[in-house]
């Protein structure tokens, strides 16, 4: 799945929620719903990540072991600090190292 298509899905889910809650008439969500919401960005970027990871120009592939030790990393830092910034403030540095180094 592209890059595209997750943006186009993500896009879509977010403009049908908005539009149903004004299509609604002002009635709230339902309390499952809402509890819900916060979890459409993560899975997005899961879906992203996942993609980029194993596949490559539309074929499956093995991840690179820098880019399993970023990804690695990256998760444990955001679990750790429950910031997304984490992801990118420690996945990237791994990820150039390992490369780096010739591990890549």
């Amino acid at each position: 799945m592209s890059a595209l298509v997750v943006f186009a899905v993500a896009a879509l889910a977010s403009f049908g929620l908005r539009a149903s809650m004004v299509l609604a008439g002002g009635t709230r969500l339902a309390g499952a719903w809402t509890e819900r919401l916060p979890l459409v960005a993560p899975v997005m970027l899961g879906a992203i990540v996942a993609s980029s990871l194993t596949v490559d120009r539309g074929q499956a592939t093995a991840p690179s072991l820098a880019s399993l030790a970023a990804v690695g990393a990256a998760a444990v830092g955001v679990r750790r600090t429950g910031s997304l910034s984490a992801a990118l403030a420690i996945g990237f540095p791994v990820f150039w190292v390992i490369s780096a180094v010739g591990l890549g």
